[in-house]
């Protein structure tokens, strides 16, 4: 097997996918949580777990999610996919090999075009990272809407508040030098 094999936690996806069901009752603004330990595979020269790792376990945060509110099945039915449009991230204290740590995700804002999800990694109550993704529905006509994709998951009368969290970043993000005209 090539060692790239392992650069993706790719028994781990299939673990998280295999293993979490359609929740009827889950609240799509409800936080969701994955346990996990930093392997050998995760952890950079120092080691601890590699920065670039995180957004991965990140992507099994989101796929949780998403298996909790049915979106897996909605995605195949409707030949829609997913995708990330952003991030940022900041970490406060290492996470060594073989700690075991829980994964937070929830989504805490969505716009005409956009879900915002909070990934926070967490060691007992103290939080070691978090990360605010820009995550959405792709088709083949273009970026599905948020509304759109929770009707038809069965949530057309749910709404978010807005964040002033992710109004603060966005409005950064048009600072950014790649995204200027």
């Amino acid at each position: 097997m090539p060692f790239s094999f392992f650069m993706y936690p790719f028994i781990r996806f299939a673990k998280t996918y295999l293993t979490t069901k359609k929740d009827p009752n889950f609240d799509p603004k409800a936080e969701s949580s994955i346990d996990l330990r930093v392997g050998l595979f995760d952890r950079d020269f120092y080691p601890e777990l590699n920065n670039g790792r995180y957004y991965a376990m990140c992507d099994l945060g989101r796929i949780k999610h998403a298996r909790l509110m049915g979106l897996m099945k909605v995605l195949r039915e409707k030949k829609w996919f997913l995708l990330a449009a952003g991030s940022s991230g900041a970490w406060r204290h290492r996470l060594p090999l073989w700690t075991r740590y829980q994964l937070r995700t929830k989504v805490i804002d969505v716009d005409d075009r956009w879900f915002y999800f909070l990934h926070s990694f967490y060691v007992g109550d103290k939080m070691h990272a978090n990360f605010l993704l820009r995550a959405g529905i792709g088709s083949k006509v273009g970026i599905v809407s948020p509304q759109e994709v929770m009707s038809a998951l069965g949530f057309s009368d749910i709404s978010f508040e807005e964040n002033q969290w992710v109004k603060e970043w966005l409005k950064s993000e048009e600072g950014r030098p790649a995204f200027r005209k």
